[in-house]
């Protein structure tokens, strides 16, 4: 008897389809593996890593794109190139076919247009109007360094450094490159980062948030809180700062342990933001990605839009006290290169600001805070662009989406009347409104305060620094504001003229 032999012919391309199949990844680029979550699975047994897209050059970080310069790299499309020098920033003139994003009218027909020529205008007006008014007020004031970003929608119109990073060396406050530790904006960054989260399934936000923690969280309403409740900060756990930091990194407690120890009591009323909120939903990530906060945030969120040079690791292993040893308690700190030193500004004694006694910039010695989630975010004016027109772009950046459109809805709800009833904290904003009003009831507080005149706004305080976050949603605005020391004033005075005089004039 013959043997029949039967011959297996595959198809071009079916080998490779098997062996996707049998591997379990992705077939085809851009698509994500399933993650437990979307399985319908219990919250606590989501995968190890968060899902991970592949995609093109362009939703890759922008610093990996080829054929560009270096600085180009560290800038999106439509970004104007910024000068360090105490100049205003030279853009140079574009026409209707320049770089700047275009926007597709049958995309999003229920979107202003923006005229070419009238953003060149709008953008020399505020540069030239700016520009000045900050070294005024820096020499005034006594602010040694300070860095500027401001965006309207995905489009840079000002973006630039003034003034001295470093006294001692005169290195030059860099928009692009140098750092600036931000306080509390942090929470806003966390905030977002937990709904870019839920936006890939690795959490939901009507779930308890005891069951994505490995202890449960005090119930100070009777039942558990959610993390949504985390996220607007609706919790009834009275507040908790850690604001002075730490000497070291030793002295810093870990995340969970922080929160282990922190465990605020009832509050009958809001009494302002709490770290220990934001710190929750910073360890949830932690669990959930089986990564360091500042790791999960470095892979996941920060390097999609190209912030990287954004980072929560505060003041890491390069790190040094001045003669070059690890860092230890104690000890004065070094800021790694790169970074704005801190500084504060003595005047001789018996004198005051009001006279023209002089003083001196004595320079502060860099320390740790934590909890991380809530404090320790550092980065640059050019980062904190990138990240604005994320936010005012529907959470796209060029051809990478970090949020859902519904995501960034809810952040910058401003019509919300709730947000401007009373103080709120919700995704790490407060409500700012343009113009104060003396009318006796709420609802007529809201109708002399229209959306055309509403902003959100964060604040960060540190020792030897200020910033400020703010977006002004239907004027599709964004300013961000750093310096190397703590000069509030400074910063609100700077904020409120562009605000008065561009957005809600």
């Amino acid at each position: 008897m013959r043997a029949v032999v039967f011959r297996f012919r595959p198809r071009p391309g079916a080998l490779l389809i098997l062996a996707a199949l049998c591997w379990g990844g992705p077939v085809a680029v851009g698509q994500t593996q399933p993650t437990t979550a979307q399985a319908g699975s219990g919250p606590n047994r989501s995968p190890a890593t968060p899902p991970r897209t592949t995609g093109s050059a362009a939703s890759r970080p922008a610093d990996s794109v080829q054929g560009l310069s270096r600085r180009q790299r560290l800038l999106p499309a439509g970004f104007a190139d910024a000068s360090t020098v105490d100049e205003p920033t030279k853009t140079e003139e574009t026409t209707d076919n320049s770089t700047e994003t275009q926007i597709d009218p049958a995309q999003k027909p229920e979107r202003e247009e923006f005229d070419p020529a009238v953003e060149r205008e709008r953008r020399k007006s505020i540069q030239g109007y700016l520009d000045p008014l900050i070294k005024d007020l820096m020499n005034e004031l006594r602010v040694p360094g300070a860095a500027i970003a401001i965006v309207r929608r995905n489009r840079v119109y000002m973006m630039q450094g003034y003034g001295f990073g470093d006294l001692t060396t005169k290195a030059r406050i860099d928009a692009i490159r140098t750092r600036f530790p931000v306080g509390r904006v942090s929470a806003n960054i966390t905030a977002a980062a937990v709904l870019h989260a839920a936006d890939r399934g690795l959490l939901q936000l009507n779930s308890p948030a005891d069951s994505y923690l490995p202890r449960p969280l005090p119930r100070p309403r009777g039942r558990g809180l959610t993390i949504e409740d985390l996220l607007l900060r609706k919790t009834g756990l009275a507040a908790v700062s850690q604001n002075g930091g730490f000497e070291s990194r030793a002295q810093a407690p870990a995340l969970d342990e922080y929160i282990r120890r922190a465990r605020p009591a009832f509050r009958q009323r809001d009494g302002g933001p709490s770290d220990y909120e934001i710190s929750v939903l910073g360890r949830i990530l932690e669990g959930q990605s089986r990564l360091s906060y500042a790791e999960h945030i470095r892979q996941f969120f920060f390097r999609p839009i190209g912030m990287n040079r954004s980072s929560f690791a505060y003041l890491n292993e390069s790190a040094k006290i001045p003669d070059g040893r690890t860092a230890a308690a104690g000890a004065d700190l070094e800021a790694p290169a790169g970074w704005a030193r801190p500084y504060r500004y003595e005047f001789e004694q018996g004198s005051s600001q009001s006279n023209t006694s002089t003083g001196r910039f004595k320079k502060l010695p860099a320390r740790y805070f934590a909890p991380a989630p809530a404090l320790g975010l550092s980065t640059t004016a050019g980062d904190m662009a990138r990240y604005l027109v994320m936010l005012l772009d529907r959470g796209r950046f060029g051809q990478a989406r970090l949020l859902g459109e519904e995501a960034v809805q809810q952040m910058l709800d401003i019509r919300n009347e709730d947000r401007f009833l009373r103080p709120t904290y919700y995704y790490g904003f407060e409500a700012f409104a343009a113009y104060k009003t003396e009318a006796e009831t709420a609802s007529d507080r809201i109708a002399a305060q229209p959306a055309a005149q509403r902003a959100l706004i964060t604040k960060g305080d540190l020792p030897g620094y200020a910033a400020v976050l703010c977006v002004a949603p239907e004027k599709e605005f964004g300013v961000f504001l750093a310096t190397n020391s703590h000069s509030p004033e400074f910063r609100d005075r700077v904020l409120h003229a562009f605000l008065d005089r561009f957005v809600f004039r």
